[in-house]
């Protein structure tokens, strides 16, 4: 099996420049963590799914939604914000 840790590994080694650390990305573009990304030169970017493993759309179906429709897009993923009150209309979905 191929772990996170050793994704992060591989991905850090490979050289690019880091163009935004790691943050916390949403479903809802509120606080409904979906997981992490971290943003590399070149379009490349790390993205995890909390607690998803190996079977994503089965486990995080909303999160599997929200990532894929944001990559498809070109879209940011949706980030969090400690002083959201009210989800965006994506979270409503």
């Amino acid at each position: 099996a191929i772990t996170t840790f050793h994704s992060q590994n591989w991905t850090s080694s490979i050289g690019l420049a880091v163009e935004e650390e790691w943050r916390p990305w949403t479903i809802d573009g509120c606080r409904r963590m979906a997981g992490y990304t971290v943003k590399y030169e070149g379009d490349f970017e790390f993205l995890t799914i909390r607690g998803a493993g190996h079977m994503v759309p089965t486990y995080k179906p909303e999160a599997s939604f929200v990532f894929l429709e944001s990559w498809l897009k070109g879209t940011e993923y949706p980030r969090y914000d400690a002083d959201c009150t009210e989800p965006s209309a994506r979270g409503t979905k």
